[in-house]
């Protein structure tokens, strides 16, 4: 779903699958297990669920020849349809049925990461600890926000932050007045920016800047880097402000507060005590600095109170495995809650809908099968 995200970011519009999971693949490795039932349906709907306006499957019949002989289609070499020809029907017509709600609709996503192949070009050529990888770090803030229910889009750093309320800007190692600009704009508007450590270390001309870490971004994080130190992969501990502990690795900046606020400290080694996140207001918005890569379950308590200061809509307490987005349009908005897990689960509702699909109202605890799909449009 993450490679959907920046699929969509860099378009900045809806999108086309090309080549949706059918069977079970195999060609220059041993074959995958073949689809659970209903994965085909719940995966196709997330895919639309993102912002897909056509789904493509590959493949409708498993090849008789050919390297790619046993990339199974949605028929079997037997060439008669089974369980997932008749799980795709079913797809199908759902789809034909909600056509005209799904029709000019768009994704609504309220945060965004930004991503640069600048940064992870800059950050692979010269690794700065072990463990610290871009692209991977990147993926956990994505798996947190969804887990929160917090429709976010990957775009790249540079582009306009119109119409978004959170913005994840995570290891802009290189940077520019440009691209500090960018940020500071969006936070004195009213925007919520979070950076992360590795931000404002060289120019773009691969040049180290001589000054305080975080470089430009300094001014709206209101913080400097002191000391840093490349832990790599050495566990260490967050103290957040409740007191709760948090395992962190790959990277300790030492901070020092310049009129930002700290709102977690480390809890171990010769740096015990310094704070490692801070939050600065900088205009009418927020800039937050994580200096570490701290464990999913800190950025899932961090994003879920930037949440409700920001006014995000999310779903807190989503089961493990469950998803949900929203698709807005001239004919309303459509809630998709995907349960994309092998065992049923429930997922609470604050106020009444109705089924796209069937039409039952639908309010309170709301159970989902095993990759259950629910659609469902606000009544009244």
């Amino acid at each position: 779903m993450y490679k959907v995200s920046v699929h969509k970011g860099i378009k900045r519009r809806n999108f086309w699958i090309m080549e949706q999971l059918s069977g079970p693949p195999g060609c220059w490795f041993p074959m995958w297990r073949t689809p659970y039932p209903g994965l085909i349906r719940a995966y196709s709907w997330q895919a639309i669920a993102r912002g897909a306006d056509t789904v493509v499957h590959f493949r409708w019949r498993s090849a008789a020849a050919g390297a790619e002989q046993f990339w199974h289609g949605l028929i079997d070499h037997s060439n008669v349809p089974g369980r997932r020809f008749a799980e795709f029907a079913q797809l199908c017509g759902e789809v034909n049925q909600l056509a005209p709600l799904l029709e000019g609709s768009r994704v609504i996503s309220q945060a965004a990461i930004l991503y640069s192949h600048e940064q992870m070009a800059a950050l692979r050529i010269q690794p700065q600890a072990e463990g610290l990888d871009y692209y991977e770090n990147i993926k956990q803030y994505h798996r947190a926000l969804t887990r929160l229910g917090i429709g976010c889009d990957v775009i790249g750093w540079r582009q306009p932050l119109e119409g978004y309320k959170l913005v994840i800007a995570p290891s802009l190692y290189l940077h520019d007045e440009a691209a500090a600009a960018l940020l500071e704009d969006f936070a004195a508007g009213g925007g919520t920016v979070i950076l992360t450590s590795r931000s404002g270390v060289k120019n773009m001309n691969n040049i180290c800047v001589m000054q305080p870490l975080p470089g430009l971004y300094s001014r709206a994080a209101g913080v400097t880097v002191e000391e840093y130190d490349p832990v790599g992969g050495e566990v260490h501990l967050l103290r957040g402000s409740d007191g709760t502990r948090y395992e962190c690795s790959q990277w300790c900046d030492i901070l020092r507060p310049e009129g930002a606020e700290p709102i977690a400290w480390y809890a171990d080694d010769f740096f015990a005590g310094a704070p490692a996140v801070t939050v600065n207001r900088f205009g009418a918005g927020r800039v937050y600095y994580i200096g570490t890569h701290a464990e999913e379950k800190y950025w899932l308590k961090l994003l879920g109170d930037i949440a409700q200061d920001a006014g995000l809509t999310l779903f807190p307490q989503l089961p493990d495995g469950v998803q949900a987005f929203t698709r807005a349009g001239d004919k309303g908005e459509l809630l998709f809650l995907l349960n994309l897990s092998r065992t049923s689960q429930t997922v609470g509702l604050d106020k009444l809908y109705r089924s796209a699909l069937t039409g039952t109202l639908m309010t309170g605890p709301v159970e989902l099968a095993a990759y259950g799909v629910g659609i469902l449009e606000t009544e009244g």
